[in-house]
Formats: structure tokens, C-alpha cells, sequence
């Protein structure tokens, strides 16, 4: 059943995440909305409910660092929620989204 209120647009661009405890992962986005994305990491070991700091790199994302949570896992990585509503970041990724799916 899908739960979202916005689209996903297929983007791929390199993401870091960050653990409270200071861990730092690398991942790669494999779709993104302005309130969340799927990384396709190898950090799958996260939980649902565990708070990251998603710091975006790719050329095709606006930077930006964002509070996120994690609403589910697989094998593949993980799908995260933004905990946090950053105007600016999120009109970015809206315009990049439209750009990607148009």
C-alpha cells in the first residue's frame, strides 16, 4: 500500500549519512521527493526509527544537510523520511524532482 502524499522521481546521486554516534555511510539516492528519499546503502543494518543527518553531494541534488528518519529497510538500503522542513532545500528538490520526471 503506498503511503505517500508526493511522487518519487528516479534520481541517482551520492548521499552521506551520518549516525547520531558518529558513523558515516555513503549511499547513493535511487528516488527522491522533497520529504524523503531511497539510498541504496550497504548500511541496511540501520533501524526503522533511527535518526541520520543526510548531507546531499550529488551535482544533480541542491546541497544541503537534513535531519532524517528511517521508515523502512531492505537488502538494497534505506528509506528515509526528512525530519525537518528546510523551505528553501525542499522547493529545490521540488523543482529537481519535476525537472527529472518531466
Amino acid at each position: 500500500m503506498e503511503h505517500r502524499w508526493n511522487a518519487r522521481s528516479p534520481i541517482s546521486a551520492r548521499v552521506e549519512l551520518r549516525t547520531p554516534g558518529g558513523r558515516c555511510l555513503s549511499g547513493r539516492t535511487r528516488n527522491v521527493s522533497p520529504y524523503g528519499m531511497y539510498v541504496e546503502t550497504e548500511a541496511a543494518s540501520l533501524q526503522p526509527q533511527a535518526f541520520v543527518t543526510v548531507t546531499l553531494r550529488g551535482a544533480q541534488l541542491p546541497p544541503a544537510t537534513l535531519p532524517a528518519l528511517v521508515v523502512h529497510r531492505d537488502r538494497g538500503g534505506l528509506g528515509l523520511m526528512f525530519a525537518d522542513y528546510d523551505r528553501d532545500v525542499m522547493e529545490s528538490l521540488e523543482t529537481v524532482c519535476a525537472c527529472a520526471t518531466g
